[in-house]
């Protein structure tokens, strides 16, 4: 993909992010990460940096939900026991 087809995009994806639209913004930094690119830049290397750091903070952002979640439903835990039998 050349460079004038990826930079829309990632704007559009960087828009999304900061309004909270995280579907559309992983969407297109995606596609941004995935396309073929033609001729390697600084430019498209900091721009996948960007599409990446999108992608790693809705990761991020779930794991944390999942253990809120996880925490909240867990039992109370029994005491556990020593390897020689004795109860800690």
């Amino acid at each position: 993909m050349v460079p004038h087809k990826i930079y829309p995009k990632y704007l559009l994806a960087k828009l999304y992010d900061i309004h909270g639209q995280q579907q559309e913004a992983n969407g297109l930094a995606n596609e941004n990460l995935t396309s073929e690119v033609k001729v390697m830049s600084t430019a498209i290397n900091e721009i996948r940096q960007e599409m990446l750091d999108i992608l790693n903070k809705q990761i991020v952002e779930l794991g944390n939900k999942e253990w809120k979640v996880s925490r909240t439903t867990q039992s109370p835990s029994t005491p556990s026991s020593h390897p020689n039998g004795k109860e800690v």
